[in-house]
């Protein structure tokens, strides 16, 4: 009993925590442009997500939550606070009964060990967030769901609920909509000898999601999309995959070198378990150790210097990990997870999950090898569960003390204080132009940038950004906008 009132306050806390990082987060990106039509009312956000289908994505439904909570911020915060929570609920269920109760609490510092992109992608953009953490959150709880159940039936409101699901969540975004559908079929096929009544149930079920994720597919808007993309999309499907071998191994496991780490931990234990030598093992988790010192650059959310990511990633040449040619090692590397999952977890439903989550996670970022639109957005699910089933397998050989909870605490004052200097320079942003604007003899309006990168299109960038940043700040289309260092730059230079 004591111990869950204290997860119970875990849980709190990390409810409340992301109520305030996401409360001080600004509007940003996309979201300028989602603003105006989400204050137009819920007959234009229908009428736009319509649009939208026909015009550019079939991402429906995603489309109608981000302009309702563009506008309506508090529900995005509310709702969003909420999903991370309940990741860290599902996390902790899936983990299960430990000697050592600290363990409990690593779920929550997991998510705030993501790198910065995956943290400004998902968290605190809230047109990325919708399109990949909401479904994210959805798949995990509803496959926990049907897994914890202690029988495969359904009730008639169940059925009703789980329905409403199928029907939604499909239509958030492709690639996670793709390894739901295929959660669903292989849930299918596991339980085929199950009541055929019931099974005819979760058949309506899958077939659902199957049209629902075909609608989203076969929009005109996703046609019109894929033509923007000819130069991809010219190649045949080998070599689209081809080309899409680094990204794939990059933001599948290498960027986020969290879960880097935990699946190699993973991995060390089997092996360590199986006696395998020293040396050999030291071998084996070179390039994994090659791989966290290659990026360890995407985990600081400063850049005082110009330096550009891009050119650090490319400083490792032939050695990044993320090349084409590591493949072998990478495909080894995954069946050594998978083996890991079979020998290290003796209970066979519980193993039989764990491999199932880690195939759904698998499709979610593998589908990604036909698209050329690559980001840590697009590994968000596969992320969430690389890390839950790793933190799974090694609960029994990970000695905590005390010390996490410091940990954790520095880490949330960490956090909070970086958005509190984002809230205050974006405030000075707004004060900015605002004050600007009243002068009519100014022809360029200056913004001040945000060096913090936890949030996503810091600045008015590119042709699309500017337009809608314009409007959503009133400045006249015939103003210029410029970019300029804030004083807090100049401030954190003098500093350090």
């Amino acid at each position: 009993m004591v111990e869950k009132i204290k997860n119970n306050y875990l849980y709190l806390i990390c409810f409340i925590f992301f109520l305030v990082i996401l409360s001080l987060a600004p509007i940003n990106g996309d979201d300028w442009g989602n603003y105006p039509v989400g204050a137009q009312g819920l007959r234009m956000i229908l009428s736009a997500a319509k649009g939208m289908y026909f015009s550019w994505e079939g991402r429906f439904i995603s489309r109608i939550f981000i302009y309702l909570f563009t506008y309506y911020k508090v529900l995005f915060v509310v709702v969003t606070s909420g999903l991370l929570t309940l990741i860290v609920y599902i996390a902790n269920k899936i983990i299960g009964k430990v000697q050592n109760k600290a363990i409990y609490i690593m779920p929550f510092i997991f998510l705030l060990l993501l790198n910065v992109n995956s943290i400004s992608q998902t968290y605190t953009w809230i047109a990325g967030s919708i399109t990949y953490l909401y479904p994210a959150s959805i798949v995990l709880a509803y496959f926990y769901y049907l897994y914890q159940k202690k029988e495969f039936k359904f009730g008639n409101i169940e059925f009703l609920i789980l329905l409403f699901i199928n029907t939604i969540t499909p239509m958030f975004v492709e690639n996670i909509g793709l390894a739901f559908v295929f959660g669903n079929i292989l849930w299918l096929i596991l339980h085929r000898k199950e009541d055929k009544k019931e099974l005819v149930k979760f058949g309506i079920l899958s077939v659902v999601s199957v049209v629902a994720l075909v609608l989203m597919l076969i929009s005109p808007g996703t046609a019109n999309r894929v033509n923007t993309e000819t130069e991809f999309y010219s190649m045949n499907i080998f070599g689209r995959i081809f080309s899409n071998i680094p990204y794939l191994i990059g933001y599948a496991i290498t960027r986020n070198i969290i879960v880097l780490v935990m699946m190699s931990l993973a991995i060390l234990i089997v092996l360590k378990k199986k006696n395998i030598k020293t040396r050999y093992i030291i071998l084996f988790l070179i390039i994994p150790i090659l791989g966290v010192i290659q990026n360890l650059y995407l985990m600081f959310p400063l850049d005082f210097n110009g330096i550009d990511a891009n050119k650090i990633a490319s400083m490792w040449g032939a050695f990044g990990v993320d090349n084409w040619y590591f493949i072998f090692y990478w495909i080894l590397f995954v069946v050594l997870f998978f083996y890991s999952i079979i020998y290290l977890v003796q209970d066979d439903k519980e193993k039989m999950f764990l491999i199932f989550l880690t195939l759904v996670g698998g499709v979610a970022i593998g589908s990604m090898l036909v698209s050329p639109t690559w980001g840590e957005r697009t590994a968000i699910l596969s992320e969430f569960i690389f890390l839950i089933v790793s933190l799974r397998l090694i609960k029994d050989n990970f000695n905590l003390n005390k010390s996490v909870y410091v940990f954790l605490i520095l880490i949330i004052i960490y956090f909070i204080v970086m958005f509190v200097l984002i809230f205050i320079m974006q405030k000075d942003r707004d004060v900015y132009i605002e004050k600007q604007l009243k002068d009519k003899n100014i022809d360029t309006i200056e913004v001040y940038d945000q060096f913090i990168y936890y949030i996503w299109t810091r600045g008015p960038w590119g042709e699309y950004h500017t337009k809608v940043f314009k409007k959503y700040y009133g400045i006249p289309e015939d103003k210029n906008v410029k970019i300029v260092d804030h004083k807090f730059e100049k401030f954190l230079y003098d500093v350090f």
